[in-house]
């Protein structure tokens, strides 16, 4: 069952909270279907937060991307990201110069 606001009759986006989001409160998310590096290279559904973009006038960043949103990750992917993150710890980073 899809609970609906109030005001208009609408399920509720996690960017239209005007605070913190409600546990067990149902949220119209938006996902896509990606692979996830982090995450074993499964392809699976994820939530994502913002437009298809990229990030080319603000970092260089040409390629289109979305941003995921860690707020509503389900318990097995933020898990095996945790998992990643804690093996990739104390490996060097190599970034450009």
């Amino acid at each position: 069952m899809v609970k609906r606001s109030s005001a208009t009759g609408e399920t509720p986006r996690p960017q239209d909270a005007d605070g913190p989001l409600t546990p067990g409160r149902v949220y119209h998310v938006t996902e896509v279907r990606s692979r996830v590096l982090q995450a074993g290279n499964r392809i699976q559904w994820i939530p994502v937060i913002g437009p298809f973009h990229d990030d080319a006038e603000i970092i260089g960043f040409n390629d289109r991307h979305w941003h995921m949103d860690y707020r509503l990750t389900s318990s097995d992917l933020t898990l095996a990201m945790e998992e990643f993150r804690r093996r990739c710890a104390d490996q060097p980073m190599n970034h450009p110069v």
